[in-house]
């Protein structure tokens, strides 16, 4: 016989447990992806305030609301594409500074 162990899955113990249906590794989703879930619909409540406001023929609100839908725009943009970006990176060399004789 060899020292292999298996290693529970699911937090599975012994063929007794039989709660590991329900437990399929799923932990919710993180605050950070949420606030920029947030971030997101942010600037679509922003884009619907800017087509009431054209509708609505109030054009001195209309610079005010196209700058907080770009704002919220850009923000949600960035950070979900951080999110992304560092879920996908395997070791984060991309961000290590170049040395003097890499330039």
């Amino acid at each position: 016989q060899s020292e292999f162990v298996r290693t529970p899955k699911f937090g599975v113990r012994d063929a007794k447990d039989a709660g590991w249906r329900g437990k399929n590794g799923w932990q919710g989703i993180d605050r950070k992806t949420l606030q920029s879930l947030f971030e997101l619909a942010m600037a679509f409540y922003m884009a619907a305030c800017i087509w009431y406001t054209v509708t609505m023929r109030l054009w001195v609100g209309l610079f005010f609301m196209s700058l907080f839908a770009a704002g919220y725009f850009y923000v949600a943009v960035l950070s979900l594409a951080a999110r992304f970006q560092s879920s996908t990176s395997d070791d984060g060399a991309w961000m290590a500074p170049a040395s003097a004789k890499d330039v």
